[in-house]
């Protein structure tokens, strides 16, 4: 079984226990909510990009997604995910791809492993590059593959591992996630970040990565 099949097999495709996947949550008006972008920026290959600064001040993963083929990309969320929205992000449409947060709660075991790595890749020599919006203090956050790893309760589980710089690796749980949440006070379902990193992993990456 390749990267890619291993991902979909460990992905929570459906929603609560209704077996509904993500786009029967979206009501009759979920078009209005995909705004134009302006231009485009294409990249050469898909791929992530993240700030560095927010692993060390905020507690959170500042995540850009570009492809080669943005328009593509928009139309796949569109017909398959039906929401822009990202958990605590808002819209995660970009001109060049996407972008959203992935946050860590405050004082917690991941906060201070992230606020570590992300000096660690700060002290790292030739890792800085410039983000797709044209900021500064950004990295590569390159897809390495999956493992079998533990959740903060001991209980077994599957990551997504990156590599951010040298023996800099990052590792984010996917298996089981909740594809949404789910809020009568939002418009739409807001995806949950670390779903939807497996989802473009899934779809742009793993099939690169044998």
């Amino acid at each position: 079984m390749n990267t890619q099949e291993e991902i979909w097999k460990h992905m929570k495709v459906t929603v609560g226990e209704s077996g509904d996947v993500v786009k029967d949550f979206a009501p009759e008006d979920w078009l209005s909510h995909f705004d134009k972008v302006g231009d485009v920026k294409v990249s050469d290959v898909p791929h992530f990009r993240v700030k560095i600064g927010n692993m060390i001040d905020s507690n959170k993963l500042h995540i850009q997604f570009g492809t080669d083929d943005v328009t593509t990309l928009h139309d796949k969320i569109k017909s398959e995910l039906r929401t822009p929205f990202v958990l605590l992000s808002g819209k995660c449409i970009r001109g060049y791809g996407l972008a959203f947060d992935l946050i860590v709660k405050s004082g917690t075991v991941d906060c201070h492993q992230l606020t570590e790595l992300g000096h660690k890749v700060r002290a790292a020599k030739g890792v800085q590059v410039m983000s797709l919006a044209q900021a500064d203090d950004y990295c590569m956050m390159e897809f390495v593959g999956i493992e079998d790893g533990q959740d903060n309760a001991g209980e077994p589980c599957k990551m997504l591992v990156f590599e951010l710089a040298p023996e800099c690796r990052l590792y984010i749980r996917f298996s089981e996630i909740e594809p949404v949440v789910i809020d009568g006070t939002k418009n739409l379902p807001e995806l949950r970040a670390e779903w939807l990193l497996a989802w473009l992993c899934a779809n742009y990456l793993a099939q690169e990565e044998e």
